[in-house]
């Protein structure tokens, strides 16, 4: 059994001793913010951690206390409710054992790391987003989940599990789109694959360097 090993401070995965990329490290090649100044990137992942975090308190049943959040992070949490109230509770109940909220966890087979937002097992997987719907990204990232969870011991589902992602607005609006794409799975493994070429590249130049 190989040791995993999550660094929440630094969101780093460890398999052993070695550190395996995330998931939404293994995506940026197919997103581009190079004209978004580096302040607000920071902002808005910021922004983002905080939502999921009183998402995650609110249905494990902790509660989130508005007074830790700013005005428009409670406005995206907001939208998070609206939906359960309107639509959520008919694929999971507040506290249901089903549930892997936030929970890191590893392909040790494929060698990456992922943190799923929402899990109901069995049932459905929910990525939750406080920034538009993103069909390149969003759906590559939701079956890099289903397939990290089966490997864990997630319940298999005949066809895949339906997979979805939330669009949360600090208006306290929302927006639900079905993330399932037939391609995404074989997207998803060229960029892993890429990723261990290029680290493998990388560090025989740096044995050959060293070596002389």
């Amino acid at each position: 059994m190989i040791d995993f090993h999550f660094d929440h401070i630094e969101h780093k995965y460890t398999l052993g001793n070695l550190v395996v990329p995330g998931v939404t490290s293994l995506l940026k090649p197919l997103t581009d913010y190079d004209n978004v100044p580096e302040f607000m990137l920071q902002r808005a992942a910021e922004r983002g951690r905080n939502v999921h975090e009183a998402c995650a308190y609110w249905i494990t049943g902790e509660g989130a206390d508005e007074e830790q959040y700013t005005e428009e992070e409670w406005g995206y949490f907001t939208s998070f409710i609206n939906w359960f109230h309107s639509e959520g509770n008919r694929l999971f109940k507040l506290q249901d054992e089903r549930l892997v909220s936030e929970r890191p966890m590893a392909h040790v087979r494929l060698r990456y790391g992922v943190t799923p937002d929402i899990i109901i097992d069995g049932t459905a997987i929910i990525e939750l987003k406080t920034r538009p719907y993103n069909k390149l990204v969003d759906p590559l990232q939701v079956a890099a989940q289903e397939e990290a969870w089966l490997f864990n011991g997630g319940k298999r589902v005949k066809g895949g599990y339906p997979k979805y992602v939330l669009e949360l607005r600090k208006d306290g609006k929302y927006k639900l789109h079905n993330a399932h794409h037939a391609q995404v799975w074989s997207m998803f493994r060229y960029l892993l694959e890429h990723h261990w070429k290029c680290r493998e590249y990388q560090e025989k130049i740096e044995k050959w360097r060293k070596s002389k």
